[in-house]
């Protein structure tokens, strides 16, 4: 029997395998070759067997009917015609039914799966456009979907009728749609969000999403785990080179830098801010988000407390947030008639384009809005889709001099002590270290303990450029899970316990879960001790939160945090100078004061908080809220912004919530 040899038979079978793999065409081909075959065999063995046909061409176009329509082995007669008929027919459903259907189906899944993949181009005019798939990208989703009053303002300065946002992921798959879509609940909407595979590091994927048409590009920071952390900022400088220099081509040198997109960046370094600047040529803001998480972290390491203030401020999901509006009608009005012209609104400043950006209501009450001024208002996030309302008739406020005057807050003449403890070690205590040595008024004593070595710290405090000349630090090696080696340190001996979220595991739940282990290690050491510090512990994932009792240790949640700025300065860019004002040193900051010295011995009866507003700014400070001890298991017991003329009952452990100008 004849047969080929060895290698001239591989040679064939790879020569088929490359011609069926290569596209479904080529399959599609090789099924109507065989299809073919087997009608000229059958059409040859009729013609050659029977006397019915005139022809072989006859007798082919017989074949060939048979073998596609089974339908119609019912006109033949004969043995061998029925036989060959049978035969025929049965070939048919096997190759032409079974191998086209199933060519056809695999073709359909693969272009289905291409689809799912998200490589075709969109052509999209003022979407937002999300760069990268992080653990900050649904958050961003979710904060830019429940912003309805800011998305609102957005498109109508943008002229758009409906908000798209287009993500950028490095691959698509229908488990991430899945995910987002079980994240997103109820706000999920197929139409408006639209997924593209591919990486920012490449500009033919960034043209995939048609980045020079959005209307805002957020680059969120790296992922939770990743090597980059080892190198931070490199794949965002990278991405926005690519940009800035995409769009001054050979053929458009002398197109306008502005034209570009705006972009909102999240930077680890804060020193590599200028150079993201230049690297994206366009207009930018940058979120320093070591910095800023740090300044969050290192204020509630001050006073503690306020990270129910921040995630009620920051956040869109209850509550209260920060509104810039121009409210041109208004220009010309004296600062301390403006309170009392806004019935929702708390007015705590004015926004203006100058070196300070944000001045508080104190130091500005004796001017009058300018041109170009816009009021930062305190106001419920229901209320906000146009601000909230001008009322024609007001009372207007008294000036400073005539207020009642009150007891001054006694100025300490020698620093007081602050005994800081830090269990963990992450990419944002060298920030926290940083920020806390620039307060000049209190004495920091820091305890580090962390099982990296002292020198290893040393080294990446100098590498971060960070000045220790203001705080005292003492190195110890261990383990916050351990608790021999936490009680060796006596936590109760100080003033603020904070557990470092750790970001060498591999996802935000396993570290998680040892800040959670840390956090009742401490708890169980502390048990029984007649003096209890101040818990702090750092978080990834929201969820978790409620896991610490609220009344017990506070939270703070960085990817969380840093998602929502990213979504709000998206949507209102100047927002980003005004937190850096808010929350930075030096500026003005959020202190508790007791209720004594504002309502002195009248500290029991009712008071409308509009009289906390009027005798706070006769000591130059500017009430935002109370704190009532009853309720601290809920939110703190912290009321922002409550009803102005509303009664509040206080009591002697209550405090006034206030804005304080440090500068």
């Amino acid at each position: 029997m004849f047969s080929l040899p060895g290698r001239l038979k591989n040679r064939v079978k790879f020569e088929v395998e490359r011609f069926i793999l290569f596209r479904s065409l080529h399959q599609l081909l090789l099924i109507a070759l065989v299809i073919a075959l087997i009608a000229l065999f059958g059409g040859v063995a009729a013609y050659l067997l029977t006397d019915d046909f005139g022809g072989i061409g006859e007798a082919i176009w017989w074949s060939f009917l048979r073998l596609t329509d089974p339908g119609y082995i019912g006109d033949d007669e004969g043995t061998a015609r029925r036989t060959i008929s049978t035969i025929v027919s049965i070939l048919g459903y096997v190759v032409f039914l079974g191998a086209l259907v199933a060519v056809m189906t695999q073709w359909l899944n693969a272009a289905i799966t291409r689809l799912h993949r998200g490589v075709t181009p969109i052509a999209q005019n003022d979407h937002i456009l999300v760069l990268g798939w992080t653990n900050r990208t649904p958050i961003i989703i979710q904060q830019l979907l429940l912003s309805k009053s800011r998305v609102a303002n957005f498109l109508r300065r943008r002229g758009a009728s409906d908000l798209q946002i287009v993500i950028l992921a490095e691959e698509v798959t229908p488990e991430m749609m899945g995910d987002l879509r079980a994240f997103l609940g109820s706000y999920w909407r197929a139409r408006q969000i639209t997924l593209r595979s591919g990486t920012p590091l490449r500009i033919e994927h960034l043209e995939r999403v048609d980045f020079r048409h959005a209307s805002v590009i957020i680059l969120p920071g790296g992922e939770f785990g990743e090597d980059v952390l080892e190198y931070p900022d490199g794949r965002a400088i990278k991405t926005l080179l690519s940009m800035g220099r995409a769009e001054l081509g050979d053929e458009d040198r002398d197109r306008e830098k502005s034209e570009l997109p705006l972009m909102v960046a999240e930077i680890s370094d804060y020193r590599k801010a200028s150079i993201a600047r230049d690297a994206y040529g366009g207009p930018i803001e940058i979120l320093e988000s070591d910095l800023f998480q740090a300044r969050l972290m290192a204020q509630n390491i001050r006073v503690p407390g306020l990270s129910h203030i921040y995630y009620e401020l920051l956040t869109h999901e209850v509550g209260n947030e920060i509104y810039l509006r121009p409210y041109t009608n208004l220009v010309g009005t004296p600062f301390g008639e403006l309170q009392e012209k806004l019935s929702d609104g708390l007015l705590i400043g004015v926004y203006r384009n100058d070196a300070r950006r944000f001045h508080p209501l104190t130091a500005v009450i004796d001017q009058q809005m300018r041109k170009g001024d816009r009021l930062v208002l305190i106001t419920p996030g229901s209320k906000a889709r146009q601000g909230p309302e001008v009322e024609d008739s007001h009372i207007p406020m008294p000036a400073l001099e005539s207020l009642p005057a009150s007891r001054a807050i006694p100025v300490p003449t020698d620093r007081p002590v602050h005994r800081l403890l830090l269990l963990g070690w992450n990419r944002s205590v060298p920030a926290i270290l940083s920020v806390l040595n620039d307060y000049r008024d209190v004495e920091y004593e820091i305890t580090s303990m962390a099982l990296i070595g002292r020198e290893e710290r040393l080294t990446r405090l100098q590498r971060r450029g960070v000045a220790l000349d203001n705080v005292t630090i003492t190195w110890k090696v261990g383990e916050l899970t351990s608790e021999p080696e936490v009680e060796a340190v006596e936590p109760w001996t100080f003033d603020t316990v904070v557990i470092c979220a750790s970001e060498w595991l591999e996802s935000s739940g396993e570290s998680d879960a040892r800040t959670v282990l840390g956090y009742l290690i401490v708890e169980s050491i502390l048990e029984g001790k007649s003096r209890r510090p101040h818990l702090l512990a750092q978080l990834m994932n929201e969820r978790n939160a409620p896991l610490f009792p609220e009344d017990r240790c506070e939270t703070i949640t960085g990817p969380v945090v840093l998602s929502h700025l990213l979504a709000q300065v998206a949507l209102q860019k100047n927002l980003r100078g005004l937190f850096e004002e808010l929350f930075g040193p030096g500026g003005a900051e959020i202190f508790f004061r007791s209720v004594d010295d504002y309502l002195g011995t009248d500290r029991d009866r009712e008071v409308a908080f509009t009289d906390l507003v009027t005798a706070a700014l006769a000591r130059g400070e500017i009430a935002i809220g109370v704190r009532r001890h009853r309720f601290a298991a809920r939110n703190g017991g912290i009321l922002l912004n409550p009803p102005r003329k509303a009664l509040l009952k206080l009591e002697r452990e209550d405090e006034v919530v206030v804005l304080v100008d440090e500068a």
